[in-house]
């Protein structure tokens, strides 16, 4: 289990972050990089659950949550997909602080919001990766393009995210001179994505969830 932490920003300097997408990118991605350096996980999970507040998912299967899991909750190696409205920022990262504090060795955490715009969406990603960063724990912050849109998840990257998830399609039979889009969700597209994000993409069998069928 977690041991305690000390996030190195406060509660009140994370809000007035929020208006502040460039300073708080900026920290969240020198977070990221001290923490996983300059990789990023392509990672095929299956799509985030509809129509609830949070989801766990564990050995591929999705479990649906009517609060936000507790860390006692959850196992080694589960995937956390934590809804967030603009009204309850202060219990998000209230949450955060409890998570920081306890739950397993290793888990991945995905923060969305449905009814905001991109900003708050960034800045989700990024406080989390700033309270979660601190101790010798393996968290992973995930970009989940099939929510976020494969153009805003590259953007995630810059605000701590490590991880871009999400269903992968199948690759496209191409002509000699055919070229993949990066906009597509497909492991050629998205590896091309995370290049162009001036980072080096990571899959398969080394990533360190391999172990959940994630």
């Amino acid at each position: 289990m977690g041991s305690n932490v000390t996030a190195a920003f406060s509660h009140a300097q994370l809000l007035a972050w929020r208006n502040e997408p460039i300073e708080i990118g900026a920290q969240a991605a020198k977070s990221a990089a001290l923490r996983f350096g300059n990789s990023t996980w392509i990672r095929d999970t299956p799509p985030c659950a509809k129509g609830c507040i949070a989801s766990i998912v564990r050995n591929n299967e999705t479990v649906v949550c009517d609060a936000w899991p507790s860390p006692e909750a959850l196992d080694e190696n589960d995937r956390v997909v934590l809804i967030v409205s603009p009204d309850t920022t202060t219990s998000w990262l209230a949450y955060l602080d409890h998570l920081s504090r306890g739950g397993p060795e290793r888990f991945a955490i995905a923060p969305l919001s449905r009814l905001s715009g991109a900003t708050f969406k960034l800045w989700l990603i990024a406080s989390a990766r700033l309270i979660l960063s601190p101790g010798k724990r393996t968290i992973h912050v995930e970009a989940c393009h099939d929510a976020l849109g494969v153009g805003l998840a590259q953007v995630a990257l810059d605000f701590g995210a490590n991880v871009l998830a999400g269903p992968i399609d199948p690759d496209r039979h191409l002509p000699l001179a055919g070229v993949s889009r990066p906009t597509e969700r497909t492991f050629v597209g998205l590896t091309t994505l995370v290049e162009q994000a001036g980072r080096i993409p990571r899959t398969g069998k080394n990533d360190p969830f391999a172990g959940a069928k994630l």
